[in-house]
């Protein structure tokens, strides 16, 4: 199933509909891979800061533990920073 989601739609509902919730009670964990090699800018589109906060509030909602996964060149830590997300 695709499911396409707006920004009014609840992203919490929509994960829960497609099973997310009851996989992290089982597993415990997620892995997220971002797109944020480097900080966004113009032309070159990256993760969103608040969606990707949605998505981890959601994964420690339901007690899970949540890494996140990018190819930053050892620059992730500084990128997330960047975007406002220590």
């Amino acid at each position: 199933m695709i499911r396409s989601v707006s920004n009014d739609d609840n992203l919490e509902e929509v994960f829960d509909q497609i099973g997310v919730g009851a996989d992290l009670k089982k597993s415990k964990s997620a892995l997220i891979k971002i797109n944020l090699a480097r900080p966004p800018e113009n032309g070159h589109p990256r993760t969103d800061p608040t969606l990707l906060t949605k998505v981890i509030q959601y994964i420690s909602d339901y007690g899970a533990n949540c890494a996140i996964a990018e190819g930053a060149d050892g620059f992730l830590q500084q990128n997330i920073e960047h975007v406002g997300l220590e």
